[in-house]
């Protein structure tokens, strides 16, 4: 396996191939909206960020602002409820 190191960490070169081959996919029409939505809110000041969960959520109503990963082990998105408690 042909590795590349970087200042903090040696990653696979496989790897960094297939996070910019899925970079240059072209966006589906609901990440756009998604994408939007998120870029208001925090332009409009209404876009809160939760450490313990990565996430961005609506300071008003709890509601986060993006979806989680769906990964049944992810340490942000295994325990993140379905609305932000306030």
């Amino acid at each position: 396996m042909q590795t590349m190191k970087t200042p903090k960490k040696t990653v696979s070169v496989d790897l960094v191939e297939a996070l910019l081959e899925a970079a240059s996919k072209p966006r589906t029409a609901a990440q756009e909206r998604r994408t939007t939505k998120l870029n208001e809110a925090i332009k409009a000041n209404t876009a809160g960020y939760d450490r313990e969960h990565d996430a961005f959520f609506d300071k008003k109503t709890g509601v986060w602002l993006e979806k989680g990963c769906g990964h049944k082990d992810c340490e942000f998105c295994k325990n993140r409820p379905k609305k932000k408690k306030l």
